[in-house]
């Protein structure tokens, strides 16, 4: 094992060798790799005494870091506490597929363990891990994080990517049927898959930090023992980060111990200043708008469970180099109208600081909502930095763990009042779709969510008789969410937040790969750079005078160009998925030494896809600019964007500025969602099954919108004043077969019409899909030269047409003289 390395070494006691929790590098072990099992190294190793080890530890090349040393020292105290002999637990590891779960009470542990398993400091060789959670149709799409030629590959259940969805039990059981192993791992039990620690050959719990682990991982980074000690039940109420700013090269023990204290004292004496009927006394007050103060119990249980995470801003370092890359607002891209209001609370928090507004003419409460990855959370983190208050941050399904109705409440109301006592603060509460709607007898236990949602309401009201508090809820499907909770003074202002278009994604690739834009620019093809530097041969770099503050145009240029052809492979992906492409990319170079270069992001955004024939490639042009010419046609929406190179396919991006949605309006949308699948049946005389699939298809969105316009909108031919909410529309299609055939009407009539009107502007199809094909993506200028084009095309019709959509509704018309 190389210098620096964590290995559990095992002792002799009686029949049974048990683990001892000291830390050091093995130099024996690389030989052992190559002829014996993991069995018999770790059953092999021999006890070296402490000095010896502290002595490796202090010349190894990096000192190891307090969270690392204590994790280490966590999971070797797990399995202390198992109960089993080493023997068995090595045995159980040596199972072919084995599931293991770790779980440990120690904010920090989970990301710090899989690091470690990561870069081979607790298994002998490089892991690369795949995450569960993102399982999504055959077994086979599994992808690993790692390159092919880790030693291990391991599919990872990890609490942080754990969103309690309904389909995890799924994903567990496809995981299952693969040929790797599993590891479960998670900082909350309840983040913790119940069928996966079931299941597991071994289940191990790290508990929390112990006097003995703090003490050990003082004496491990800083090579001297000290016999001091924190107060008892001091060492629950710490974290890998108060390690980490406490242990530290050039600190002695002691000095690490008294800053150890006063921060188990600092947060143990706001433990216990009130008595459990003070934390009764605050929720009430909250309610009500008074002020009021979390009790002790609260604030030890917020610190403890998993319910609430308070996340104090970045302080700015004074190294302009280092603080660019601080993610605030004001430097995030893609946020369009979100960034406008979050500057505006910032302008507003100030004048209200000094006094020259009251926090009731602030517009201190907003809802979020856009795909899963857009970026909600990330926003939050940034207006925490840019105004420079605490984020309390939870989530609707956090509060649900409790399962049992008064629990679900009391964590409600904890969390509340949290944002109250660190005011000012923002709140975030994440997934707050999840709390649903009032009033749907058809949903089982209809009487709990009724409750869930007016206790939420009576903490929002709370709120607006509360200064301070600012109010940011995330959805991703903001029509399941009760109205009452967006009316005025509660979430009243509602901002989406789509994926980044290509000006966006250059920004986001610029803020994550940080000073690495050199290397990605300096070894782009030389197509994109051509002219501005030369050949380095033994690295087949280009060589520029890069630095990171770029003044020469020419280079900014390049930078500009290369960065917008990667955002344009990237196209369709949200911000989550280009912070795990470079991730990815960073590791791939990483593990062959080198820096990270244009081909490591170039591969981990193409994957293993194959290039596109350009049979398929035009079947997609022809279909996206069906739908682009369609909506341009019955003057639908403002265009944005146009593409054949999402993850999924093709779509059209754009904006709708009616505010009247009228039948004929909807019935249009009808039209324009089927067009692109009348274009295909029109130009190839077969269609594809391209239209349908996901729920998020055209012939998924046609026909909700269809049933809709039945049963909810008022347009239906039977009954238009009777309103239906359903929750199971294929439910309902398929029992009420009446229905179905009105719904099915609606939509032949539409696909009638968008035949009619594909073939009519077939020539301006054919330019936009001449667009795509050569561009791949259409925006801009690029796209608005082609629109404009368009237009011109269209306007004869436009002439003649009496109304928006004159072939629309004449086969509106058609459809009531059907028998």
């Amino acid at each position: 094992m190389d210098d620096g390395e964590i290995t559990l070494v095992a002792t002799d006691a009686g029949d049974e060798r048990q683990p001892d929790t000291r830390v050091g590098p093995d130099p024996g072990l690389n030989e052992a790799r190559s002829s014996a099992t993991e069995t018999d190294v770790l059953s092999s190793t021999a006890s070296v005494p402490m000095a010896s080890l502290l002595e490796a530890v202090r010349k190894s090349a990096e000192s190891f870091r307090a969270p690392e040393v204590a994790s280490m020292l966590l999971l070797a105290h797990s399995v202390t506490n198992s109960g089993l002999p080493l023997r068995e637990v090595l045995a159980n590891l040596c199972f072919e597929r084995p599931i293991v779960t770790v779980r440990c009470d120690v904010p920090g542990f989970e990301r710090i363990f899989l690091d470690l398993l990561e870069r081979g400091h607790i298994l002998p060789g490089e892991i690369s891990f795949s995450n569960g959670y993102e399982i999504h149709g055959q077994t086979r799409a599994i992808r690993f994080s790692g390159a092919q030629d880790s030693r291990w590959q391991v599919v990872c259940f990890a609490g942080k990517d754990n969103d309690n969805d309904f389909m995890d039990d799924w994903r567990i059981g496809q995981s299952a049927q693969t040929a790797y192993p599993i590891l479960g791992v998670a900082e909350a039990e309840s983040q913790l898959p119940e069928r996966l620690a079931i299941a597991a050959q071994l289940n191990l719990d790290c508990g929390s930090l112990t006097a003995e682990i703090v003490n050990r991982t003082i004496e491990t980074v800083l090579g001297k023992n000290t016999n001091e000690r924190l107060q008892p039940g001091h060492y629950s109420v710490l974290d890998l980060a108060d390690l980490a700013i406490a242990v530290r090269p050039g600190v002695s023990p002691t000095r690490a111990i008294a800053i150890l204290h006063s921060i188990a004292e600092a947060r143990w004496k706001a433990a216990s200043d009130e008595d459990e009927e003070h934390e009764n006394d605050a929720v009430r007050k909250l309610a009500h708008g008074g002020n009021s103060r979390t009790s002790p119990r609260s604030e030890r249980k917020s610190r403890q469970d998993s319910s609430i995470d308070i996340i104090q801003p970045e302080v700015p370092s004074g190294d302009d180099d280092k603080d660019r890359y601080v993610r605030r607002v004001e430097t995030l891209s893609g946020y369009g109208d979100a960034r406008d209001w979050a500057m505006a609370v910032k302008d507003d928090l100030e004048l209200w600081r000094s006094g020259e507004i009251v926090w009731g003419e602030m517009v201190a409460k907003v809802l979020l909502t856009g795909p899963p990855g857009t970026g909600k959370t990330t926003f939050a983190r940034a207006l925490c930095n840019t105004l420079g208050i605490p984020l309390i941050a939870t989530s609707v399904a956090r509060w649900l763990e409790g399962g049992h109705l008064g629990d679900v409440l009391k964590r409600m109301a904890r969390t509340f009042a949290e944002a109250e006592r660190h005011r000012p603060a923002i709140l975030f509460v994440d997934e707050i779709d999840g709390i649903g709607m009032r009033g749907r007898a058809s949903r089982n236990y209809d009487d709990y969510w009724t409750t869930v949602v007016n206790k939420a309401l009576e903490l929002l009201d709370g709120t607006m008789k509360t200064e301070g508090v600012i109010v940011i809820g995330a959805a991703n499907n903001p029509a399941a969410i009760d109205q009452a909770l967006l009316r005025s003074g509660r979430l009243e202002t509602h901002i989406e937040i789509g994926k980044p278009d290509t000006a966006a994604i250059v920004g986001i690739l610029r803020h994550h790969l940080k000073d690495d834009v050199d290397a990605i620019v300096a070894s782009a093809p030389e197509e994109l750079t051509r002219g501005l530097g030369k050949m380095d041969q033994n690295h087949g770099y280009r060589i520029f005078p890069m630095t990171s503050s770029v003044t020469n145009p020419a280079i900014e240029r390049a930078t500009e160009h290369v960065l917008r052809r990667l955002a344009q492979m990237a196209k369709g992906m949200t911000g989550a998925d280009i912070e795990r492409v470079v991730r990815q990319a960073r590791q791939k170079a990483r593990r062959e030494k080198r820096a990270v270069a244009w081909s490591d992001v170039e591969a981990m955004m193409t994957g293993s896809s194959r290039e596109i024939p350009d049979d398929i490639r035009l079947r997609l042009a022809i279909h996206e600019a069906a739908h682009a010419v369609a909506q341009i046609r019955l003057e639908l929406s403002e265009i944005k964007l146009i593409t054949i190179e999402g993850p999924g396919g093709g779509y059209v991006s754009g904006t709708s500025h009616h505010y009247l949605q009228t039948e004929e309006l909807m019935t249009g949308w009808l039209v324009a969602m089927l067009s692109g699948r009348a274009a295909e049946e029109e130009v190839f005389g077969s269609v594809t099954a391209n239209s349908g699939g996901p729920d998020r298809s055209d012939l998924a969105q046609a026909t909700q919108l269809a049933f809709d316009m039945e049963t909810k909108y008022g347009f239906g031919q039977r009954e238009p004043l009777l309103y239906r909410a359903v929750d199971d529309r294929s439910k309902v299609l398929h029992l009420n077969h009446e229905l179905a055939a009105r719904v099915s009407a609606r939509l032949k009539n539409a696909y009638a019409a968008a035949r009619k009107l594909v073939a009519a502007r077939m020539d301006a199809v054919k330019v936009v899909s001449g667009g795509l094909m050569v561009h791949g993506t259409l925006e801009g200028p690029d796209l608005d030269a082609v629109i404009a084009r368009v237009r011109e095309m269209v306007a004869d019709a436009l002439e003649e047409r009496q109304s928006p959509s004159t072939e629309v509704a004449d086969h509106a018309q058609s459809r009531q003289r059907e028998p």
